[in-house]
């Protein structure tokens, strides 16, 4: 995505982690105009998502817990035209 490759591999990859820990995200007016989608990884496995994020070609952000026996959150997004691109690919 981005003019990046991705391989069968780590398509099949992508595949079972945005089903487990990812979603699709539509963003709509109230008048149900369309303004954009996105593909979200959210956990705590912060290697997990540096690998979607390396596929994505997107930063990783860290969601602090404010609870010290909760662990933070790592998440990374795929925006727009480029998330739309994987969504068809995934597609099956």
């Amino acid at each position: 995505v981005k003019d990046i490759a991705i391989n069968e591999k780590d398509l099949l990859w992508l595949a079972g982690l945005i089903d487990g820990d990812g979603c699709f995200r539509f963003l709509q007016k109230p008048d149900g105009t369309f303004l954009t989608c996105s593909i979200v990884v959210k956990m705590v496995d912060e290697d997990v998502v540096q690998r979607a994020a390396a596929l994505f070609s997107s930063s990783v952000s860290c969601i602090k817990s404010q609870n010290i026996k909760h662990k933070n959150i790592f998440c990374t997004r795929l925006l727009g035209h480029n998330s739309v691109s994987l969504m068809k690919l995934l597609y099956p």
